[in-house]
């Protein structure tokens, strides 16, 4: 096989991945369309997690992640205040647990878990507008090494783990996104208006 050879089918899989990528990525903000339609949120903007944005505008380093480029890897969809004004909450997107589940550095992928045994989750975290603080409690689901349905309660933020899988129909969806608002309703947090 000529190098050449190679190198096309190599880059015909890179435009595989990037279409694959592009129905992944709308997949899941259609979901979070519809999350915010169900709870009769807004939604208030998002946070890329394990990396910078995206450079643009004239911005950015060649020497910058190449995760920087990536920013889905684990994103934060933010939907501000709830209807009792007294809580935040946001939904975080974790697109692959290998990194995580090997203690692996960030941008040595080849020692990241299989993908076959890592996880696409999403963590529902809700809390205190006053006492917001969103990082110990993606950093706690994000290092779990449970696959599903863990509940947290950490420095008075409240948050469930689920496996993305189980949102892939609008039945699935209605009832875990049920599954979340009975889990608030337990902790006096009202997720419907």
């Amino acid at each position: 096989m000529s190098s050449n050879k190679e190198h096309e089918e190599v880059l015909a899989d890179v435009r595989k991945a990037y279409r694959l990528l592009y129905q992944f990525q709308r997949k899941v903000l259609d979901l979070m369309t519809y999350i915010s339609d169900y709870y009769s949120l807004i939604y208030k903007g998002g946070t890329s997690w394990y990396s910078s944005s995206s450079p643009k505008d004239g911005k950015g380093n060649l020497s910058d992640w190449a995760w920087d480029w990536l920013n889905f890897y684990l994103y934060e969809f933010h939907f501000g205040e709830l209807h009792n004004g007294k809580h935040k909450f946001s939904i975080v997107l974790q697109s692959d647990s290998g990194a995580w589940i090997n203690d692996a550095e960030e941008r040595d992928v080849q020692k990241f878990a299989n993908a076959d045994i890592s996880k696409t989750r999403l963590f529902f975290i809700t809390g205190s507008k006053d006492e917001w603080n969103i990082k110990d409690m993606i950093d706690t689901f994000a290092d779990a090494k449970e696959e599903v349905q863990s509940e947290k309660d950490i420095n008075n933020m409240l948050g469930k783990s689920y496996n993305l899988v189980d949102f892939f129909d609008e039945d699935s969806v209605k009832a875990n996104l049920d599954d979340f608002a009975t889990f608030c309703k337990r902790h006096e947090i009202n997720m419907f208006p």
